[in-house]
């Protein structure tokens, strides 16, 4: 075999790119399902940590609040 040349790819490299063209679809999407899927697992644990960091930060907010004190009328007054 000379340089530059393919090699004979046969009967089985003939099935296996009869296989590889027909599947190619189906193989582009498992491959955009898993990224979306990849994508949304992240960008749920963003918005889990954000949202943990936001419900802390408010929890701080609402400890340092003045308390509101109410006493409760005598009568007579």
């Amino acid at each position: 075999m000379m340089e530059g040349e393919k090699p004979e790819a046969g009967l089985v490299g003939a099935a296996l790119a009869a296989f590889a063209e027909k599947t190619q679809t189906d193989i582009a999407y498992v491959v955009a399902r898993a990224t979306a899927s990849i994508q949304g697992a992240s960008d749920a644990t963003v918005a889990y940590v954000n949202g943990d960091i936001e419900m802390a930060e408010e929890a701080q907010r609402n400890a340092l609040k003045e308390p509101e004190v109410k006493l409760p009328e005598k009568e007579g007054d």
